[in-house]
């Protein structure tokens, strides 16, 4: 993670490969990208129709642009290395196909996990509740040396391998899922299983990991990942998946001096078939 992120002046939601929202967003927000610093939540890919020319967006662009790694690219990646096969609604083949697939591959492998200004930070899915801010950072970054070295394959085999929510503490493989796939956990800090669409009732004694997590102080922490909440702003957090590629819009705010404005929605402008129910 770089020592001294660049604050951001926009921050958009998962784009999930739908290039056209995602330019059609940027349009509304007025984004320049030689005047202006944009932060993605992660999942630039899969589901959508273009996830190879939003990575390739976002890489041509990464002097102007930060992005964390979400499930989807961990997944990317899995796929990559051989360790996991299709999903049905898979639409990563032309990336995977393509003539610089190993340039991209490479520069994703080299994002962060989490990125923190002191008044902005993001995250894909969210932060361990057991986590302060120097515990979420040294995890991130240790993480994130992984998958960049020599030693991610074996990271990623067993993120693919090892039941889903499992969760152990100071154990790279659950603070990568803590990153990229925590809704909810139990106040014991296990993960659980998030029901679609979202319970009105905590039946199982887990809770979204906002409600657990004491908030960075003075810092606005934004996320994705999490589309069954749509646009979503509590003391500390802001969740800005608003289920795009399930035929919802996609979102991104303004930022001034590290306070976020009113999200601004840009409705499904890809032509595909819109995903049939709501999953991050």
């Amino acid at each position: 993670m770089p020592s001294s992120p660049t604050e951001p002046d926009f921050v958009v939601g998962d784009p999930h490969g739908c290039m056209a929202t995602f330019e059609a967003l940027l349009e509304r927000l007025r984004f320049d990208p030689d005047r202006h610093h944009l932060w993605i939540t992660g999942d630039l890919v899969n589901r959508g129709p273009a996830s190879l020319e939003v990575v390739r967006w976002a890489m041509k662009n990464e002097r102007s642009v930060t992005t964390v790694l979400g499930n989807h690219e961990i997944h990317l990646l899995a796929r990559a290395h051989g360790l996991r096969g299709a999903k049905k609604l898979d639409t990563l083949e032309p990336l995977l196909d393509a003539p610089d697939r190993e340039e991209l591959l490479e520069w994703l492998h080299h994002r962060p996990l989490m990125v923190d200004t002191g008044r902005s930070a993001m995250v894909h899915a969210g932060i361990h509740p057991s986590w302060d801010r120097d515990v979420a950072r040294a995890a991130a970054e240790e993480v994130a040396e992984q998958l960049r070295g020599p030693r991610a394959r074996k990271l990623l085999r067993h993120f693919s391998e090892r039941p889903r929510h499992e969760w152990h503490a100071d154990d790279a493989v659950s603070a990568l899922r803590a990153f990229v796939v925590l809704r909810r956990c139990r106040p014991d800090g296990v993960l659980v299983k998030s029901a679609s669409p979202l319970p009105k009732r905590d039946t199982d004694g887990a809770r979204p990991w906002y409600k657990l997590w004491r908030p960075f102080p003075d810092t606005t922490t934004y996320h994705g990942h999490w589309s069954d909440l749509g646009y979503h702003h509590t003391k500390g957090a802001l969740g800005l998946d608003t289920a795009c590629v399930w035929g919802g819009t996609l979102t991104g705010v303004r930022v001034k001096k590290g306070v976020a404005g009113e999200p601004i929605a840009e409705p499904l402008q890809d032509v595909f078939e819109p995903l049939p129910s709501r999953r991050g």
